[in-house]
């Protein structure tokens, strides 16, 4: 397993267990993703998985693929999207090749980090929707952040990715000001 593909596991560990500890009355909590309840950061996350576990293994990728995980056993859905895309991600063969997404090609390196970055961001909404403590280790918070700096401005801001930064104090935690960075609100912030 490569440095990048333990990190997804390390990512997919950490989400799965805010997943696991929601309690049933939280999941039609809103989350600061404004687009996503509790539930729904779940759904569009598995929805990645699959996605992109798809795109490895079959040569397709579906943008219109939805989840609906209301009244499922939303942790066993989830993990079971995990396993599979770390399964498939931890491949050096899939990581050296270039892989066609319906807006261009990407290499498997970078669609690998950016399951990183999804993992940790969404976990962060999933956590603070919930009341949970971030799971992610400082490390792989380091590294999500050099993802997401890695990545252009016009990739980061198109529709339906990331909003435009939130203004966080230098010394606040790491993961605060990645997610502000990504548009999000943390705690830190007036």
């Amino acid at each position: 397993m490569t440095e990048l593909a333990g990190m997804l596991d390390e990512a997919a560990e950490g989400f799965g267990g805010l997943v696991r500890a929601v309690e049933p009355d939280q999941w039609r909590l809103p989350t600061p993703c404004p687009d996503f309840t509790a539930l729904g950061v779940v759904e569009h996350v598995v929805e990645s998985l699959i996605q992109y576990a798809d795109l490895a293994d079959a040569k397709r990728f579906d943008p219109e693929l939805t989840v609906g995980l209301a009244g499922a056993d939303v942790f066993a859905a989830y993990r079971a999207a995990a396993v599979r895309a770390v399964g498939v991600w931890s491949r050096e063969e899939v990581l050296a090749a270039e892989h066609s997404l319906p807006w261009g090609p990407m290499p498997g390196r970078a669609v690998l980090g950016y399951l990183v970055l999804e993992h940790v961001v969404h976990g962060w909404d999933l956590a603070t929707a919930t009341g949970q403590e971030s799971p992610f280790g400082d490390a792989l918070v380091q590294a999500a952040d050099g993802i997401a700096r890695g990545l252009s401005e016009q990739d980061l801001r198109q529709p339906y990715m990331f909003a435009v930064p939130v203004r966080v104090p230098g010394d606040a935690p790491l993961l605060d000001r990645l997610v502000g960075f990504l548009g999000r609100r943390p705690s830190t912030v007036d």
